[in-house]
């Protein structure tokens, strides 16, 4: 992929130093933050009705989480990446029969991120993805949510919201692939550029710098 290639190509990281961890969830919650310099592959299975939080917080980040949620089984993962100089996530999903995912995505960031996430349904699988980003850097978000042969009367959604300036770069690339005529995919994806007649209109009702920045926050990140 093109856009990835590129940002590895712009980095000094090594792929191939990164490790490799299990994990295994069963009606649980875990909490994870990442640190600086971290290059891992997140092996997740999930049991049951588990919740995963997890904060990207550093430089040089390549993170690739494959997770498996079980048949009849739920998973909601929070991710947040705050103030990052340049970061990949990587994030592979497969949902059983009978399951169901709730996934978001918060950026906030004056770096460069790669986000990729893509999730792959099996029978009466249910996804619900939301990506949002505040930009003041450069910002990739690929979304592919993918309904297989055996992926009767399942359902998914992928939402991409970014918020950016006329100095920042973001591309926001929706994907459904869908192979199954009984499953049903939507996708809603939507750049909103805040230029400097807008900063000036918001400053003649009285908004300053801070508070818009503060509004955008609270919009993007809750």
């Amino acid at each position: 992929m093109k856009e990835l290639i590129k940002f590895v190509n712009e980095s000094e990281m090594k792929i191939k130093k990164i490790k490799e961890e299990e994990m295994k969830l069963k009606n649980e919650e875990l909490n994870i933050i990442i640190p600086d310099k971290t290059k891992n592959i997140l092996n997740i299975n999930v049991h049951g009705k588990s919740k995963i939080n997890q904060i990207v917080n550093g430089n040089k980040i390549i993170l690739n989480n494959k997770i498996h949620v079980h048949d009849n089984s739920s998973l909601e993962i929070q991710i947040k990446s705050i103030e990052n100089d340049f970061v990949i996530l990587y994030d592979e999903i497969t949902l059983g029969k009978n399951s169901e995912l709730k996934y978001v995505f918060k950026s906030k960031t004056k770096g460069k991120i790669f986000h990729f996430v893509g999730v792959s349904h099996k029978e009466n699988a249910r996804s619900n993805v939301s990506i949002r980003s505040n930009i003041h850097g450069s910002f990739v978000s690929l979304g592919k949510l993918i309904f297989t042969e055996e992926a009767s009367n399942s359902k998914g959604e992928l939402e991409q919201l970014v918020i950016t300036n006329e100095n920042s770069e973001a591309t926001l690339l929706p994907i459904l692939l869908v192979k199954n005529k009984n499953a049903k995919a939507h996708h809603r994806a939507k750049k909103i550029i805040i230029r400097d007649e807008d900063l000036f209109y918001l400053n003649s009702k009285g908004l300053d710098k801070k508070s818009i920045e503060k509004l955008i926050e609270k919009f993007v990140m809750g």
